[in-house]
């Protein structure tokens, strides 16, 4: 694991928390590009939640689509101890610079705020996409410029 990483987890298996209220993350699939995505979502899908620390949007997923498995993965063993299942949903501890994944398994991939602090966003940007099935959907949300966390990252 690179050092940005190893801090990275060090950081969030330490002082894990939920980001946003869920009242925010359900306003994120009114009229936006992640609702449509989730509403493609199909019984017979898989659905992967990459850097889901403790689980906000993983639990989001589960409630809104039919998918057959929603997967959270954190590279925080902190995080997901904080994280609450629900039926349907799988936790797995996890670097997205190496997902335990097999290629092209999941109909949604879902990725919040997270690979620009692997400290190689585009291998992150890569391992993702590669475990998207193709004609699958991959959402990626980034911090832009003005966000506090750039400086961190």
């Amino acid at each position: 694991m690179n050092p940005i990483g190893r801090r990275t987890r060090e950081f969030y298996d330490r002082y894990s928390y939920d980001f946003e209220t869920s009242e925010h993350a359900s306003m994120q699939l009114e009229g936006s590009l992640l609702g449509e995505a989730v509403r493609r979502v199909r019984e017979d899908d898989f659905v992967l939640d990459a850097g889901c620390g403790t689980g906000l949007a993983t639990r989001l997923l589960r409630r809104h689509t039919p998918a057959r498995q929603v997967f959270g993965l954190d590279l925080s063993r902190g995080s997901l101890s904080r994280n609450r299942t629900l039926p349907g949903t799988s936790l797995v501890q996890g670097d997205i610079l190496n997902l335990p994944i097999a290629s092209d398994a999941m109909a949604l991939v879902v990725s919040r705020g997270v690979i620009m602090t692997t400290g190689d966003p585009e291998g992150a940007f890569r391992e993702l996409v590669r475990v998207t099935r193709p004609g699958g959907t991959f959402f990626v949300r980034v911090y832009n410029a003005d966000n506090v966390y750039r400086h961190v990252y």
